[in-house]
Parts: C-alpha cells; structure tokens; sequence
C-alpha cells in the first residue's frame, strides 16, 4: 500500500519484563511469555493461563514441527510478563506483538490496511449499497453501520452468504453492474430489489440486521475499565479501552490521561468484543469488574 511506513520497534523492552535462564523460573500462572534469540532479539511472544507448562510443552513437541524446532534451536532466553488471567493475557499478547514484531509470530501483527464494509443509501435509490473503504476512524459513529474484515476478500465472502440466505440483490448492493433483472433474478435466486419488487424497507431492515453481528460500532458513552483480579496471586489489573482500542494497562482503577486517538486494531476489538458484547450492562463476571467512567 503506497505510503504505509511500518511503526517503529521500541529500543527498550517492557519494564515488567522478567527475563529468565530456565522455564521453571517461570510461573505457571496467566501471562505472555517471551523466547529471545542471540543478543536478546525477540523471536516469538505467546500468552496462557498456565505460561510455564505451556512453555514445557512447547519444547516437547519440537521434534514434530519442524518449525518450531528451528525456533527453538535459536532460543537462548526467556522472559514473561504477568496477568491476572485470560483477558489480559490475550490484549497484551497482541499489543506486544503488533509493538515488536517477533521473528517467528505470523498471527497478530499489524495489518497494513483492513476491508471496511459501509452502508448507506443513495439519493436516487430507496435501497442500502455497500461501499468499501481501506480505513476505520479512530471513532467509529455509534449509529453507523460499519464492518471490518481483514481483507476484502473474507468481507466479499461474508456478504455472498446474506445474498444467498435472504435473497439480496448484487447489483443494488454494489457488486454487479448492468441494467434491468439482475443474473440472480433471472435463476430466482434474488427477489427482485433490481426490479423494485423486493420491499425496500424489508430489504434495508435484513441487510442492517446481518451487518449490526458484525458491527464495530462503540456501543458505550466514552472510556470503559475492565478489572481483572487472580484470587490465586492476588495480582489485579485495570484494562481502558475506547473505541475498541487498548489505551492503558494500570494497576488502579484511575483512569488514564486521555492520548490523541489509537488506531482501529481487529485483533484487539475482536478480543473485547467477547467480553462487551455480551450485553451493555456492565457487571460483575468471573473475576472481572467491567465499569463506565463518566
């Protein structure tokens, strides 16, 4: 993509980094642990709720993969960083990632661009089109109806799969060009939206119903806190999210100083989404305090 520069790698490591010469200094407790290589260049950054047994595990099946084999061979530190458990585990698996990009961590690195799936009607059409984009705001319109995908291709592919369950028109969503009854007509297949027989405001209400399962839209007033805690270590963590992005990781529950706008990460609101999308009442869940700040 003309004009994409990758984000630097930070000269330092994280200041909570524990390094380590052996995996039994290593917790069997939730964190992200970390494998250098020569001069401590990270070469791979995985997460578990059991990082010390995940890492044995690791090393027991070297002689499967050859892959990992040739991973390991180069292996000559460790390192982790704590969490109270699954959820922080897995936000700053792919913060580190995306941050220092590791040798042999293909999943989870920055995209250079992400397909955003758009809706709206047009002037002259009573009937929702679809537009792509190759950008997402850093704030998403809650009343928007925005998808992101990370190609074009998986995007195209979900929108072929509500055009053949509900009999949506392709060329009134954008994807055929022509006159007249669409191909899809002609087979039956479409209910006539290019004919003006399908009713539009059927149509617009089953294509906004399909899009809002995969909608990116922030569905809260501002900053969010999600607090973890172990009962086991103790250890507690606040995560503060907006607009879907991982602003800070604090161990108070004060928010943090508001920064200019992150950039739309997938991998991160996908991540969340499982945990703020299972309802907007915010509550109590499994070890995790999730709260509103005003």
């Amino acid at each position: 993509m003309a004009g994409w520069k990758p984000e630097p790698v930070p000269n330092t490591l994280p200041p909570l980094l524990i390094h380590c010469q052996t995996m039994d200094e290593v917790p069997d407790t939730a964190g992200v642990y970390w494998f250098f290589g020569d001069s401590g260049i990270p070469l791979y950054i995985g997460k578990s709720i059991h990082m010390q047994s995940r890492l044995k595990s690791h090393f027991s099946s070297r002689h499967q993969d050859p892959k990992e084999a040739r991973l390991f061979s180069r292996v000559r530190e460790f390192g982790y960083e704590s969490c109270p458990g699954d959820l922080g585990a897995q936000l700053l698996e792919a913060l580190r990632i995306k941050q220092y990009q590791p040798l042999y961590n293909q999943r989870l690195r920055r995209r250079r661009k992400l397909a955003v799936l758009r809706a709206e009607t047009p002037g002259n059409s009573p009937y929702l089109n679809l537009l792509w984009e190759d950008s997402l705001a850093p704030n998403p319109h809650q009343k928007e109806l925005l998808c992101v995908f990370p190609t074009r291709r998986q995007g195209l592919a979900q929108v072929e799969n509500w055009i053949r369950e509900f009999g949506l028109c392709r060329r009134v969503l954008g994807l055929e060009k022509g006159r007249g009854p669409c191909f899809q007509r002609q087979l039956k297949r479409c209910k006539g939206a290019c004919e003006d027989v399908h009713d539009a405001a059927e149509f617009n209400r089953t294509l906004t119903e399909c899009m809002e399962k995969s909608s990116v839209y922030w569905p809260y007033q501002g900053l969010v806190g999600i607090q973890e805690t172990c009962n086991l270590t103790t250890l507690s963590m606040t995560y503060w999210i907006q607009n879907w992005c991982l602003l800070d990781i604090t161990e108070v529950r004060s928010p943090p100083a508001q920064n200019a706008p992150l950039p739309f990460d997938l991998d991160t609101c996908r991540i969340l989404q499982r945990i703020l999308n299972q309802g907007n009442v915010l509550n109590r869940d499994g070890g995790r305090i999730i709260f509103e700040c005003s």
